[in-house]
């Protein structure tokens, strides 16, 4: 996220480990607590072949797919609206430190 503007782009985590293969389990099992995470919004943790790393993100930004072209937040803000965007911005912002403590808390139970 931006610091100087919070609406500048859409809130995402960007990771990978570095000592782990792209198949490995610890993935899939973030990706489920992701998927199980309930919030104001929802989550999707994906990757694509072309790129090492994985991204978790609201669903809304990923509901239409990868881009072909074009910028995804101008996109965004033409789909929603200015108002339901930054909304849904701000809502991600409540989320996102309960959905790293959920995916921390689920981690440890296994």
């Amino acid at each position: 996220m931006s610091i100087d503007d919070r609406y500048a782009v859409y809130p995402f985590l960007r990771f990978r480990f570095k000592d782990k293969d792209k198949n490995d389990v610890i993935y899939s099992k973030i990706r489920d607590a992701v998927r199980n995470f309930k919030g104001l919004l929802t989550w999707e943790m994906i990757t694509y072949d072309d790129v090492p790393n994985y991204l978790i993100l609201p669903s809304y930004v990923y509901s239409d797919g990868r881009p072909t072209s074009g910028d995804l937040n101008e996109h965004l803000l033409a789909k929603y609206g200015e108002n339901l965007y930054r909304q849904m911005i701000d809502q991600a912002i409540v989320d996102i430190p309960n959905l790293a403590c959920y995916i921390q808390n689920k981690l440890q139970v296994e």
